[in-house]
């Protein structure tokens, strides 16, 4: 180390940090921001580092309440010396007093945002504490990783559903954000009945997650995914399950995100006198949802017969139908659209357009040839043509004939 004026580009350098000093000041509180970098967490005091391209919610208050244990390694000056004459120090990942005195940090106002001076802006914390939605873990970001969200709000109008379906989606959700004056209509019992409920029903590639993510991009919300086979259901371990929701229910609500828990029909489906493990957990789920004060939305593709207690605790259902041929074709022009190579734009004929719309596939697959196709093309340095979109598709026909989808082929 040594003093910053004898760097050769010390001026630039005092810049940079100043710069960085100011945007550490301005994300004081709690904020959404895309981070695309550095960042990195703590396990058994060792700094583990991780790239992030994805949205996090930046609160250091929330971190902290969520990780009360949490601390870096730190140095405290014991006051004694050695025998050679050096000073001792002790190294303390988990010191209380630490984290006492950070947890006081945390929860008071701070220093004024005007108080702010050059001195303070030089030194600021390089990195600041947030909530990542994609990796769903607590993690310190780089300050410089962070910017701000381009949302895509335009992609609701994209939506394959019934427009009355879409006006009454954005009506409920408007109500239940509190984006429009309403005299509240709540449960009986407190903090009961207060969140928004939505089943997604129907097969695989129709659509089910867009409208998620549409409705959370109409919004300007953070989406928190989660998946029902990340969830704790192996023995039936309902306790387990509880304290997993909890804490899942708390942060998107916390962040007022929008909740989807994919492919939930094990949580969902009817309970019988022959399957405890199974009623346990959905007794569970039912519990947590009841008080559940967000928005949340629940996928199904397996056509389950569900349990009537669920179903009473839904407060819209959206149905969904195999894709149709002009929704195909749309699906097939979007994705043709983004294929361009450094060689072009694209060339589809338009007949080839009407061959490709009549096969009966799901978003999914469409989506998973066009990719393929389009990586087929960047290897040859030539621009997508039709001839991609066959070799794509005949190099996944021998994997899907074992399961008897032969016919979505060209």
């Amino acid at each position: 180390a040594f003093p910053l004026c004898h760097h050769p580009r010390h001026q630039q350098v005092r810049k940079d940090l100043v710069e960085r000093g100011q945007k550490f000041r301005d994300l004081a509180g709690s904020h959404i921001r895309h981070c695309k970098g550095s960042a990195f967490f703590m396990n058994k005091g060792k700094a583990i580092r991780v790239n992030i391209n994805s949205r996090v919610a930046v609160d250091a208050a929330f971190f902290h309440e969520m990780q009360p244990n949490y601390s870096r390694p730190s140095l405290r000056d014991l006051g004694v010396k050695d025998k050679n004459g050096i000073a001792v120090f002790d190294l303390g990942a988990m010191l209380m007093e630490d984290r006492e005195r950070q947890k006081e940090r945390m929860q008071g106002d701070g220093m004024e945002a005007q108080k702010f001076c050059e001195a303070n802006f030089l030194v600021a914390c390089p990195t600041v504490c947030c909530f990542s939605f994609k990796e769903k873990m607590f993690l310190e970001c780089a300050v410089s990783a962070l910017g701000n969200v381009d949302g895509s709000p335009e992609s609701f109008d994209c939506l394959q559903i019934p427009s009355e379906t879409k006006t009454l989606l954005l009506s409920m959700a408007k109500t239940r954000l509190g984006l429009i004056p309403t005299v509240p209509f709540d449960d009986v019992i407190d903090g009961k009945g207060q969140g928004l409920n939505i089943l997604l029903d129907g097969p695989p590639g129709v659509g089910k997650t867009f409208t998620v993510e549409a409705t959370s991009e109409y919004f300007q919300l953070p989406l928190y995914s989660i998946s029902a086979g990340e969830l704790v259901v192996d023995h039936g371990d309902s306790n387990a399950l509880e304290q997993q929701l909890e804490t899942i229910f708390k942060i998107a609500k916390h962040f007022k995100a929008v909740l989807l828990l994919d492919e939930a029909d094990a949580f969902m489906e009817q309970r019988t006198a022959y399957h405890g493990t199974h009623n346990r957990l959905v007794t569970v789920f039912l519990r947590k949802l009841e008080y559940y004060q967000g928005v949340l939305f629940l996928t199904s593709n397996r056509g389950i017969q569900f349990d009537d207690a669920i179903l009473i605790r839904i407060h819209l259902i959206i149905k969904y139908k195999d894709l149709s041929r002009e929704f195909r074709k749309g699906l097939w022009s979007t994705f043709l659209t983004r294929a361009r190579t450094v060689q072009g734009p694209a060339m589809i004929e338009e007949h080839d357009l009407r061959r490709l719309e009549s096969l009966a596939l799901n978003g999914r697959e469409i989506k998973n040839i066009a990719a393929v196709a389009h990586a087929l093309a960047e290897a040859d340095a030539s621009q997508m043509s039709y001839k991609y979109l066959e070799l794509a598709a005949e190099s996944n026909q021998k994997f899907s004939e074992e399961f008897g989808r032969q016919e979505m082929y060209i």
